[in-house]
């Protein structure tokens, strides 16, 4: 089948920007890249918020045009301010050029459907650089280390040997590999440091950070980073084959975040061994979120199945830092009572008073395609186990509604919540225009007049504190109703104070610390 090709107009735009990388050496470009990015976190973040390269997203697509166009000989200075401020203004210019401005058949079809299909490709390519790395390490310790021993005895879990798998692909255990991780990501977020040696790693060591040896620093690179040659690889393996959409391509830094300018050789030396992270964040995402596509890629459905298992496990572990014993009801708990014949049940329940919250858990994601296209066939296929999610929690609440037999020790409930958690964010899921196409699919199923919302484990993970401290979930589904998460994220630390030290995934970094020697 032939694939329509790239209109004129971007080709002009990319060869445009290509032509100008070319002008600077690649390492001074990501060096550039990485020291505005560093920009963010202080004070200087306020005066050049509104500068497109201050702007994560740009910053990525640059990085990538400068490894896979530029290399570390070309040009003799380093480059300007005003230089990178033009060099982002072009990337700009080409990340902006959607389909619909110059192709009249995406443009009808715009016309014609729901404008949130157009607006997802466009944040699809801009949020996952704005990486939040709260919890990044606790999170990862948690639900890879601790929790499959928690529910490798359960009947129900496939037989998957979570640490055996990653050693394999890794070449190192979890807890090294995040070790080694964490100290990339804080070299490379430090306005000390811009590009650094594989020799970082020894003067850790020697200053009394217990890190693996050199062998185990370059397993862990190796997985995390890319030479000009792995870096083309991976951008031509992932890209767009309907090149209308080229602005939108997968950018291999969201899987290899660092960076080798020079060609690299197994046998380069510690001195040599010159690396840069253009932007540094997207290390933590690699070590942490990163690790499920990781071995979701080798192993497919046999780990996304298990996974399934570990996610509700997870979600299950940190209701129970907020949630009375008396007040948090399993899934196993109401199988005991209510069999599987009798219909679906939730992952878990949370009782505040008269108001049943159900929860369902689903480890699901949007496709590469829907995210780069829009396309909705795309969208409505990666929205299958979020509709199936609703569909189950909408039949057990009008089982609660009934009074169904099994169900007493809900008969209380006069209210009911509909929750559903995913793993990775779904970008504008709660917005009104993608509820309306969620809840025409609903009704497509025999759904209707379900209130449901879904929140991603980043911000369950951000509210647990603010829920240890007396705000209530339900008041927060309420809250989340008439504002942004943000706006009550932020409402609540003024109220409670809390910070991520009283989150009960904190301990899991102190242990990490302490077993590094950096306490």
């Amino acid at each position: 089948m032939l694939t329509p090709q790239k209109p004129h107009k971007l080709d002009l735009l990319e060869q445009e920007i290509i032509k100008a990388v070319r002008q600077f050496s690649s390492a001074e470009l990501l060096l550039a890249i990485n020291a505005v990015m560093k920009q963010r976190t202080g004070t200087e973040a306020q005066s050049n918020g509104n500068e497109l390269y201050n702007l994560p997203f740009i910053a990525a697509a640059l990085s990538s045009f400068a490894v896979r166009y530029s290399n570390p000989y070309r040009g003799n200075k380093k480059i300007s301010l005003a230089e990178l401020k033009r060099l982002s203004d072009l990337t700009f210019t080409y990340l902006g050029a959607d389909p619909i401005t110059h192709d009249e058949e995406l443009a009808a079809e715009f016309r014609n459907s729901n404008p949130i299909f157009m607006i997802l490709r466009i944040v699809g390519n801009q949020f996952p650089f704005e990486v939040n790395t709260y919890a990044f390490v606790g999170q990862t310790l948690l639900l890879y280390g601790e929790l499959p021993k928690e529910i490798e005895s359960k009947n129900e879990v496939p037989r998957f040997d979570f640490s055996a798998v990653f050693q394999k692909i890794n070449g190192l255990s979890l807890e090294n590999f995040i070790c080694c991780g964490f100290v990339a990501w804080a070299a490379f977020s430090s306005k000390t440091n811009l590009g650094i040696t594989r020799e970082y790693f020894e003067k850790a060591r020697s200053q009394g950070i217990k890190l693996p040896d050199d062998e185990g620093i370059k397993y862990v690179l190796d997985c995390i980073t890319a030479d000009p040659v792995r870096f083309r690889q991976k951008y031509e393996e992932m890209k767009q084959r309907d090149r209308r959409f080229g602005m939108y391509d997968f950018n291999p830094l969201l899987t290899l975040p660092i960076v080798r300018p020079w060609r690299h050789y197994g046998t380069t030396s510690m001195l040599n061994d010159r690396i840069i992270a253009p932007l540094p964040n997207l290390i933590a995402y690699r070590i942490s979120t990163g690790i499920f596509y990781e071995i979701f890629n080798s192993y497919k459905e046999d780990f996304s199945r298990y996974f399934g298992h570990l996610f509700e496990a997870y979600v299950g572990r940190l209701l129970k830092a907020f949630v009375e014993p008396q007040n948090l009801i399993s899934e196993e708990m109401i199988k005991q009572n209510y069999p599987s014949f009798q219909g679906k049940v939730p992952d878990w329940v949370v009782l505040e008073g008269s108001t049943a919250i159900l929860i369902e858990c689903k480890a699901t994601r949007f496709s590469l395609t829907a995210l780069s296209t829009g396309a909705q066939e795309s969208v409505d296929k990666s929205l299958a186990q979020v509709l199936k999610g609703l569909k189950q929690l909408s039949e057990f609440k009008n089982a609660l509604i009934k009074k169904g037999s099994g169900l007493e020790r809900f008969n209380h409930c006069s209210a009911f919540r509909t929750v559903l958690v995913t793993f990775e964010p779904l970008y504008l899921i709660n917005t009104v225009f993608f509820r309306e196409h969620i809840d025409n699919l609903l009704k497509l199923e025999g759904v209707s007049d379900l209130s449901w919302r879904i929140l991603s484990i980043k911000e369950l993970e951000a509210f647990q504190p603010h829920f240890n401290a007396g705000i209530s979930l339900s008041d927060t589904l309420t809250a989340l109703e008439r504002a942004s998460f943000h706006q009550v994220l932020n409402d609540y630390i003024t109220k409670t104070g809390c910070t991520y030290k009283d989150s009960i995934l904190y301990k899991y970094d102190e242990e990490m610390y302490k077993k590094m020697g950096l306490e």
